[in-house]
């Protein structure tokens, strides 16, 4: 999927039918990038993660727990722009089967050349759930993976997979 900087509605779209051809062409389980409701374009960043700022109970999550469940399949949301009273978080949302979010990941390490850790707030621990069907799931977004601890902590965690 190709984003683009402040498309929030045609971006939306896009993932949507991105994620139903995914669907009946059978696949299991639709990982999207990381800001792809917002795009990412370094000159208007700040501008594009204000306008596409929404909670985890908003139209965009809302939209993929509700494909979700109507295709069977699972969704990783990527990353969005999650708004919370602290600020803003790049947060990535995996929804299962049923349409019910059982991961929140929220971006540790903000990237400094881009202005991330000027624009955004820090998330502050790994994200790991344990599922019958995958086994047990760690995520992780961009930059957090650059990071040897992170993969360190994942392993030690005894995740079997990373979103």
């Amino acid at each position: 999927m190709a984003s683009y900087a402040g498309a929030i509605e045609s971006n939306r779209e896009m993932a949507v039918t991105l994620i139903e051809q995914a669907g009946g062409q059978g696949a299991d389980l639709v990982i999207l990038p990381e800001l792809w409701l917002s795009g990412y374009d370094v000159a208007r960043l700040a501008d594009d993660v204000k306008n596409s700022a929404e909670p985890l109970d908003g139209l965009t999550i809302t939209t993929m727990r509700e494909l979700a469940a109507r295709l069977g399949i699972w969704i990783c949301a990527g990353s969005i722009v999650e708004s919370t009273p602290e600020g803003h978080y790049n947060t990535a949302v995996v929804i299962d089967r049923s349409g019910e979010i059982r991961a929140r990941h929220r971006k540790q390490h903000l990237y400094p050349f881009t202005g991330e850790d000027v624009i955004f707030v820090a998330g502050d621990r790994d994200t790991v759930f344990v599922d019958d069907e995958l086994g047990t799931v760690g995520v992780s977004i961009c930059f957090d993976g650059d990071f040897p601890e992170t993969a360190r902590r994942l392993g030690a965690a005894g995740v079997d997979m990373v979103l």
